[in-house]
């Protein structure tokens, strides 16, 4: 198929993306382009003066306020609503699901606006359809009687709001930006935030990560650069964009900058962990690292699991390991701790598990607390037959006749109170794993002796016969 082919049956944003990237990457075209089209001056740079950037703001936060209002979660159109097949789902469920419908609408809406300003170079209208969107999501008067939005529907647009800016902040990697169109922009939206007397997280936070894609180049951070100028805060208000424009100039002022940032910005605060760790700076990376984990652990703790050198700082790692297995009840994870715990640490960590069944027994097998697991087994008559399974199965292999007898009691136990078939299959499984595991003779007798339970149970019989049991 020629080329001319080709790009008659591409849609026009496929053909934009695909002429943005190669102005990206080949000089001599971004040349060319710049030789034909930079006389036309503002009609290709999309400039405009601040007072118009501010009407633009105000222009599209009333279209969206407007939108929004109209919004009628109380009367939806019930014509239009598919029910998932095979559920039911309560009218209160339906209208939740159908006014979040609505708002998505929305927004895919105003995304699509937003992509075809970048793609056409129009960053003023871009940028001011962020802010007034923004500044709509705040301000509409939600009629939500029946909270279908949450207790704060203003609080669910905004939320939305910053989902959707994360899938814009995806769009930007392949865009070529005109130089002038980008400096009008820029000075246009950083003087208006610098004239606000409030500025809010979430739309700075969208901006500080959108704005940080932007900057791919020392031409661009130069840019950026300038304009931020005009914000005292700018360091504290955009600490992802201050830093990554820093690196394109001087790595020992990014790293300066970095150093001072950090605690405010997770991004910031890994981008300078990784460059310790990469360079070999372990002393620098275990230091800011404990700082973070201390005010963040969630925030940090997979991360720095990542590029712990375990025998570099042991009491940290053992405290960070500990931590992220105690959340996800994950064994590898404890064994790397393990070396550097005292026994009385480990039956600490044990114990204060001890209401994750199944993370609780892999633990004291781990330990080879043998008969501890087998009193835990004998005990927790409420274990689902899955954990008990995994666990048995290692019990099986250590106590064999004790262990096969915690079977049969859990066998006979389950069925004397539940019912049902995937009550039978879980049944099934187990005895399974069991006969798997090299108790086939008895196995064999208790699956015979289920099999003539009185009264009969055909659907028990059918799950045995499935597992190759029968």
């Amino acid at each position: 198929m020629q080329h001319k082919e080709i790009y008659q049956q591409l849609s026009l944003e496929e053909k934009e993306a695909f002429f943005q990237s190669a102005l990206e990457k080949y000089q001599e075209l971004r040349e060319e382009f710049i030789r034909q089209f930079e006389a036309k001056g503002p009609t290709i740079s999309g400039e405009l003066s601040y007072s118009n950037f501010c009407g633009l703001i105000e222009q599209e936060r009333k279209s969206w306020v407007a939108a929004f209002e109209e919004l009628d979660f109380e009367n939806p159109d019930w014509e239009d609503w598919h029910q998932p097949a095979g559920t039911y789902i309560p009218e209160y469920e339906a209208i939740e699901m159908m006014a979040k419908e609505m708002v998505e609408d929305l927004f895919d809406n105003w995304k699509d606006e937003l992509i075809e300003h970048l793609l056409s170079q129009q960053i003023n209208n871009f940028f001011a359809g962020i802010i007034g969107m923004y500044q709509a999501c705040s301000t509409a008067d939600i009629n939500d009687d029946y909270d279908a939005l949450g207790d704060d529907p203003n609080e669910y647009l905004t939320d939305t709001f910053a989902k959707t800016m994360n899938e814009i902040c995806g769009r930007i990697a392949p865009v070529y930006f005109n130089i002038n169109a980008l400096t009008n922009s820029l000075n246009n939206l950083f003087r208006y935030i610098s004239e606000q007397e409030t500025i809010t997280n979430k739309l700075t936070i969208s901006f500080d990560e959108l704005l940080k894609q932007i900057v791919r180049d020392q031409s661009m951070a130069s840019v950026v650069a300038g304009a931020m100028q005009q914000l005292s805060t700018s360091k504290s208000l955009f600490p992802r964009l201050s830093v990554s424009v820093q690196k394109y100039f001087d790595l020992n002022s990014w790293i300066k900058l970095s150093e001072e940032l950090y605690s405010s910005d997770v991004s910031v605060a890994q981008d300078l962990m990784d460059y310790y760790h990469k360079s070999g700076l372990y002393s620098e990376f275990h230091r800011v690292a404990q700082d973070c984990f201390g005010k963040n652990q969630s925030a940090y703790t997979d991360f720095i699991v990542e590029r712990l050198d375990d025998a570099f700082e042991p009491v940290f790692t053992k405290t960070v390991l500990l931590h992220k297995a105690g959340i996800n009840h994950n064994l590898e994870t404890y064994r790397r701790a393990a070396p550097w715990m005292s026994p009385e640490e480990k039956e600490a960590f044990i114990h204060k598990l001890r209401h994750y069944d199944l993370f609780y027994g892999l633990l004291m097998a781990e330990e080879k607390q043998f008969e501890q697991l087998y009193d835990f087994l004998r005990n927790k008559k409420t274990i689902s037959l899955s954990d008990f399974q995994q666990l048995v199965v290692i019990l099986l292999q250590i106590m064999p006749f004790e262990a096969f007898t915690l079977v049969e009691t859990k066998v006979n136990h389950t069925l004397a109170g539940q019912k049902g078939r995937d009550t039978y299959a879980a049944i099934a499984r187990l005895l399974k794993a069991v006969y798997d595991s090299g108790k086939i003779n008895e196995t064999r007798n208790l699956v015979l002796s289920l099999y003539k339970h009185k009264p009969t149970l055909p659907a028990l019989r059918d799950e045995l016969r499935k597992a190759g049991l029968i």
